[in-house]
């Protein structure tokens, strides 16, 4: 996604049926909508943001084996992270770090999420502390 915005292009709909690896286990974005139709609706900044608030749900889903809202209609769980800024619980395991980058891509402020390249600096370091505790 990093490498997606960085060409200012945005996806809009990241989901994990929206996720696909290749044999070598690489991922690939697929279902991207038409750049003509990209840039007529929101501005470009804004959507960035969506896709960081859905990116962060990614990482929970990634995290937890879970579906968020599973419990809701798609209205129901769109009401309420929208009016009642609802959020999906976290394990208590849960790594701080970790925890503390989702919460930042899904910030009821957008304004307040972080941009892919800032998402792949903590993941960057997040890796490197992993490597080192395997180490010790």
């Amino acid at each position: 996604m990093e490498y997606i915005h960085s060409r200012g292009v945005v996806h809009r709909d990241l989901k994990p049926e929206n996720i696909l690896l290749d044999q070598d286990l690489r991922v690939k974005v697929a279902d991207f909508e038409s750049p003509a139709k990209n840039r007529a609706a929101a501005r470009p900044e804004t959507c960035r943001r969506v896709d960081v608030y859905s990116f962060g749900i990614l990482l929970w889903e990634m995290l937890t084996g879970c579906i968020p809202y599973e419990e809701m209609t798609p209205v129901q769980a769109a009401f309420a992270v929208v009016h009642k800024r609802t959020r999906p619980a976290f394990p208590e395991d849960c790594p701080i770090q970790l925890r503390a980058l989702i919460e930042r891509c899904w910030s009821s402020s957008p304004e307040k999420r972080p941009e892919f390249w800032q998402i792949v600096e903590v993941l960057e370091r997040f890796e490197a502390t992993l490597g080192q505790v395997g180490t010790k």
